[in-house]
């Protein structure tokens, strides 16, 4: 453990010395690969603590051994040990299995896979459709460059719980589960900003498949590609119908560690644009966070792609993304965003786009 001492108005000192710790201890060539920080005020030392006595809990770790899922349980396991060590109350944090067991049995059952698996046929028919290439943004995001620079980040409240609710009510009259809605929803934006035939992107799966796992900290991750048929003009109904058939159609290859299934055909499965869907309504004090002020946040990348997230939380629906910071994705990732948010409003308010356009003489947006 170690104590700096700073000037309280000097945020930007602050802000840099976290930054340097969580570069300096969190990475994979290093263990742990993880770090805690706390922040207080100098008039409140940590070994007298108090009622009244504010303070903020900083932890970071490395995306190799922590998913999102196990970031948004650091919260409650953090708060529980607190207030166990303050008041004496047990914790009762329910048991888990290791990440160590888990890693060890994931990597035996993917010994023996071939060519041949269902997971590996899957990207490999994504892979033909793409010409070799990882689905990549619907619209342009700016040439590759040679010189690295930080991407461009966008974070928004979307709907509050009511609103998110309404649009759960609208998935389910079409048979379909909220993430299939949010990707007919992508879909359609697609056709209506670029008029392509195909909605193409990677999802991740969680991998925690025993209720051992369920508060696990670690990497329980599998990526899906995902090829929606946006052909026919199809309404909301369809379109959600179809989203769904497909997140089932490739529920397999999530199942198989990605880096195992480029190795098989050959091709480094690293994608280039990516639609994460979470809804941790249910995780342990989820209800809680805006009290403790808990908030899950994200480093800073380099890479060329687009990474967007979603979360439905108890207050509603969070959306943030990452992108290269330049004039073309700057402008083109929060207009497209910004068209799908429009269309899932569209939906609560005015109902599912309609399915035939010349007979409604409706836009495929329902406007």
């Amino acid at each position: 453990m170690r104590r700096i001492q700073h000037d309280p108005a000097d945020s930007t000192m602050v802000r840099t010395q976290l930054h340097s710790l969580f570069d300096d201890y969190t990475t994979p060539h290093l263990w742990p690969a993880y770090v805690f920080a706390t922040l207080a005020h100098e008039s409140a030392p940590p070994d007298t603590p108090g009622e009244n006595t504010a303070f903020t809990v900083f932890f970071g770790a490395d995306h190799s051994i922590i998913d999102g899922y196990s970031i948004v349980l650091v919260a409650h396991e953090i708060t529980a040990l607190y207030e166990e060590e303050r008041t004496g109350r047990a914790a009762e944090l329910f048991p888990v299995g290791s990440y160590i067991d888990f890693g060890a049995e994931e990597r035996a059952d993917a010994g023996d896979l071939d060519a041949d698996h269902e997971a590996v046929r899957i990207w490999r028919t994504t892979l033909r459709k793409t010409g070799g290439a990882m689905p990549e943004f619907p619209l342009p995001i700016g040439r590759r460059t040679a010189r690295t620079t930080p991407q461009r980040r966008l974070s928004e409240r979307w709907f509050d719980s009511d609103d998110a609710t309404r649009f759960s009510e609208r998935c389910r009259d079409a048979d379909a589960g909220f993430f299939s809605g949010l990707l007919a929803c992508f879909g359609q934006t697609a056709v209506d900003l670029v008029g392509t035939d195909h909605f193409r992107t990677v999802v991740p799966s969680h991998t925690r498949t025993g209720p051992m796992w369920a508060g696990s900290l670690g990497w329980f991750v599998g990526l899906r590609p995902i090829d929606l048929d946006l052909g026919g003009s199809p309404g909301f109904v369809t379109l959600a119908g179809r989203a769904a058939q497909e997140l089932h159609r490739t529920r397999a290859s999530a199942r198989i560690p990605f880096d195992k299934v480029g190795e098989l055909l050959g091709v480094p499965i690293r994608p280039r644009f990516l639609v994460s869907y979470m809804d941790v309504r249910f995780v342990p004090m989820a209800a809680q966070w805006p009290e403790a002020n808990a908030r899950a946040l994200r480093s800073r990348s380099y890479t060329h792609d687009v990474y967007i997230w979603i979360n439905r939380t108890p207050e509603g629906l969070n959306v943030s993304a990452r992108f290269p910071d330049n004039p073309e994705a700057s402008a083109n990732v929060p207009a497209y965003l910004g068209g799908v948010r429009e269309l899932m409003h569209r939906l609560n308010t005015s109902g599912p786009w309609a399915p035939d356009l010349e007979i409604h003489e409706l836009p495929a947006t329902g406007r």
